[in-house]
């Protein structure tokens, strides 16, 4: 099931002294964006959000919906996408050889890569921080000229995010960046992990 804000929310949201909302639980509003599961949730922000969770659930500001219809039509669509094939006489087909345990995992599908995804994402992170720089930085990347500039200012970010926050949580956003971002920026993706690496072994 996902999850996904209501109107009751959204109000709340906007206003930050009503509806009595622990900072855990405001957090856990803004992720809800129709897009993650409980599960997804949890590994955000950690399992002490569980009761926080079936709370806003139970008082109205959170909705739960299937994932059921988009899973079909995407389904749907690579079964028509994907043209029939003539079978190969079996004298024509080379012996099948066991796969190589050497690839560690398959890269996303272009179709679910976009800066405009990482952008959103990013942004969801930021807005969690609430500390006067990653509010700049939100207001930096959402005003970005360029798709180098917003590339640039969104490492930017996450080097921020990686310097306030604790080591599990900046692996999660950095990995999860990791999953939506083009391949073609996934070497600077890289090189701010060797940063953060390289920093940490100098601290210790």
């Amino acid at each position: 099931m996902l999850l996904i804000k209501t109107e009751k929310a959204r109000a709340a949201l906007l206003d930050q002294r009503s509806a009595g909302l622990s900072l855990a639980e405001r957090r856990a509003l803004i992720l809800s964006d129709g897009k993650r599961s409980r599960n997804d949730l949890i590994g955000l922000l950690g399992p002490d959000i569980l009761a926080a969770l079936d709370r806003l659930v139970r008082d109205g500001y959170l909705g739960e919906q299937h994932a059921t219809t988009n899973t079909l039509a995407a389904a749907a669509n690579v079964f028509r996408s994907t043209p029939a094939t003539t079978p190969t006489p079996l004298r024509a087909v080379p012996a099948a050889r066991e796969p190589s345990t050497a690839v560690v995992a398959c890269p996303a599908p272009a179709s679910r890569r976009s800066l405009a995804a990482t952008k959103m994402y990013l942004l969801d992170m930021l807005q969690l921080q609430r500390d006067p720089e990653s509010v700049a930085l939100k207001a930096e990347i959402q005003t970005s000229p360029s798709e180098d500039e917003l590339v640039y200012r969104m490492m930017k970010a996450l080097r921020h995010i990686q310097s306030i926050a604790n080591a599990s949580y900046a692996q999660r956003v950095a990995e999860r960046m990791a999953e939506i971002i083009p391949e073609v920026h996934l070497p600077k993706l890289e090189q701010v992990r060797i940063e953060r690496l390289a920093l940490g072994s100098a601290v210790a």
